[in-house]
């Protein structure tokens, strides 16, 4: 998605105290119109530096791993010229978010949220947004996702059947797997929005974009699963509308920067375009903001989804959101049927 150019170890809990001691400088990771890394703009400010390093709240140390859907890197410089980066993730006026190491993670504050903001000007700060500033000019600017998809992408097309890994849903994979026999479709197992940006930035620089990306996984109305099934349901394992799970806006920035022009989001997905009766379960809302991101056609059933070996099929109506419709609209009525979509 992004190239990280900067030379930097990844930060332990066993720096935290050398950097509380001895920080001398931070810098957010910030990038161009086009998606590139930008030198980095240090903050030496005393004040400010004197904050960040006090906000380092190593007591609140756990080895957990947080596979976040976005965060962005910050890079601390010690007195000695150490650079070390740790990323951030939910950082933003509501939510002082983590500060995600290379071991663990720690809970960040709403004091290292404003050092950040006051260094780089910001009315606010919010790590999921990468915010960049255009080479040359003051401020910030909007994020990086959305500058990234105004930009005609170019490559070769492929259809990539993203599918729930784990015990209890094996038929997804054997489906994912029997659609990859053709040529120019990929499977891969789905265990969160980290490692499927990680294989989408490989199969792009290997000249490859998404023009058909299949999602068969567990779901219900207005969400669909990514992670794993022990996680928690509001978290980011999650996509949907609740608190704390993956916006569909973020969800589908994400993956814009890799999918073809007129690519199509197909969610094999049990009632993820189904109105549950509250704004937290109204799936042609995700559909649609999902599209209006990408931007990509989403489909999804409202019904269940059943998989038989190679074919995906719902009793359900098929809904079909077109960016900047406002709507999704039925496109085909219960029972839809087979909704598997034709190769790239």
């Amino acid at each position: 998605m992004t190239s990280h150019n900067h030379p930097a170890e990844p930060a332990k809990k066993r720096d935290l105290d050398e950097l509380r001691r001895d920080a001398e400088a931070f810098a957010l990771e910030q990038h161009d119109a086009e998606g590139r890394a930008l030198p980095l703009d240090w903050i030496v400010h005393p004040g400010l530096v004197q904050q960040l390093r006090r906000e380092l709240a190593v007591e609140s140390f756990s080895p957990a791993g947080l596979n976040h859907a976005l965060t962005q890197r910050l890079y601390v410089r010690t007195v000695s010229g150490r650079v070390l980066r740790f990323h951030l993730a939910e950082v933003n006026p509501s939510d002082p978010g983590y500060i995600v190491l290379g071991d663990g993670h720690v809970r960040a504050t709403a004091r290292l949220h404003a050092a950040i903001a006051a260094g780089y000007q910001m009315p606010d700060y919010d790590s999921s947004h990468d915010r960049l500033r255009t080479a040359g000019a003051p401020g910030p600017a909007t994020s990086f996702r959305t500058a990234v998809t105004e930009t005609p992408l170019e490559g070769d097309p492929i259809a990539l059947y993203a599918y729930q890994d784990n015990a209890g849903a094996s038929w997804n994979k054997t489906y994912a797997e029997l659609h990859a026999k053709s040529a120019d479709t990929v499977a891969f197992g789905l265990t969160g929005l980290g490692p499927l940006l990680d294989e989408l930035g490989r199969l792009k620089e290997t000249g490859k974009l998404v023009k058909v990306l299949v999602f068969a996984a567990h779901g219900t109305k207005a969400v669909l699963r990514i992670g794993s099934e022990t996680d928690p349901f509001r978290g980011p394992s999650y996509v949907g509308l609740h608190k704390n799970q993956i916006s569909p806006e973020v969800f589908a920035s994400a993956l814009a920067p890799y999918l073809a022009k007129g690519a199509k989001v197909v969610l094999a997905s049990c009632y993820t375009a189904g109105d549950g009766g509250t704004p937290q379960s109204d799936g042609s809302e995700m559909i649609q903001s999902m599209a209006d991101a990408g931007p990509a056609l989403v489909g999804g059933s409202d019904g269940l989804v059943f998989i038989d070996a190679g074919q995906a099929s719902t009793p359900g109506s098929w809904w079909s959101a077109t960016p900047g419709e406002g709507t999704p609209k039925i496109t085909r009525a219960a029972p839809a049927g087979n909704i598997d979509p034709p190769a790239p």
